[in-house]
């Protein structure tokens, strides 16, 4: 499996910025302590979170590690903030447990695959969800929150210039030396700011994308009821739950010097308390 190259790093090679410590371990030769336990189920991710020890400030970390919690496997978490060790590029992914060992490659699953890997070593059955019926109705909004509220959120951390300057380029940036720890957040956020145009068509003002995402989640609530933890009644958190959590929870914990949107979501209440419930059931204790 090859390694993804990132074109930063052709550029620092280029430059001859050579003596920088920028080795890069491909999953099967990552150092012995990374897979001192690979009997089971390793989690790689970017993290700790913006204000704890236990969360990732990665909102799509974030939702798959707290999936895998819901799920109840065992399985341990690698903060390793190093994307290019993804067979994909991306974090998160998982190195799944094999019972050969020392013998034979680890099985890398990229993120993508996560959901069919979780279907087909738990059994779908056992993974959380919603009724028959609900689904159909869930499935659309979740793809409202990962859009719309997604596209909030980003424009939150990565767009706004004293949000970005405060916490997220630090967060993204903290693990790699000068001048990487520079290049390597600004390149994502120009990234993510030339997605949002394309998605969002002609430039949008901050009140419209927050307000496009409060529409939603307004929305979203009349499906919690009063007594339910979670939406649709689900006993666990399914992935509506998991992805509504993951994109809130980094805006609602960090401080920010521009917390407009903080502010908004802090006057739907039952929203603020459904994602501090999800934050206990699963981190509080850590």
């Amino acid at each position: 499996m090859a390694t993804p190259v990132s074109p930063l790093r052709n550029l620092m090679a280029q430059l001859s910025f050579t003596s920088f410590p920028l080795k890069v371990f491909p999953v099967d030769d990552l150092p012995a302590a990374r897979l001192r336990d690979n009997r089971i189920l390793t989690f790689f991710s970017y993290g700790p979170g913006f204000t704890d020890d236990a969360a990732s400030f990665d909102p799509e970390c974030l939702r798959w590690l707290t999936y895998l919690k819901a799920v109840g496997l065992p399985f341990r978490t690698e903060f390793c903030n190093e994307p290019l060790q993804a067979p994909n590029g991306r974090l998160p992914f998982l190195v799944a447990p094999r019972t050969d060992l020392p013998a034979g490659p680890a099985q890398v699953v990229a993120d993508e695959d996560i959901l069919d890997y979780l279907q087909t070593t738990h059994g779908a059955e056992n993974l959380p969800d919603v009724a028959e019926a609900l689904r159909p109705a869930q499935r659309a909004l979740l793809t409202l929150v990962q859009t719309v509220v997604a596209d909030a959120a980003r424009y939150y951390l990565w767009v706004v210039p004293a949000n970005y300057e405060a916490q997220t380029r630090w967060a993204y940036g903290a693990r790699y030396v000068w001048p990487v720890n520079w290049l390597e957040p600004r390149t994502r956020q120009q990234q993510i700011t030339r997605r949002l145009l394309a998605t969002n068509g002609a430039p949008v003002t901050r009140d419209e994308m927050y307000g496009r995402a409060l529409e939603v989640l307004r929305g979203l609530m009349d499906h919690l009821g009063e007594t339910d933890a979670y939406f649709f009644g689900a006993e666990r958190p399914t992935l509506l739950d998991v992805t509504v959590f993951a994109h809130l929870f980094p805006v609602l914990s960090a401080p920010m010097p521009e917390s407009q949107f903080r502010s908004q979501l802090k006057q739907i209440p039952r929203l603020e308390n459904y994602v501090r419930r999800i934050w206990d059931a699963y981190y509080q204790a850590v």
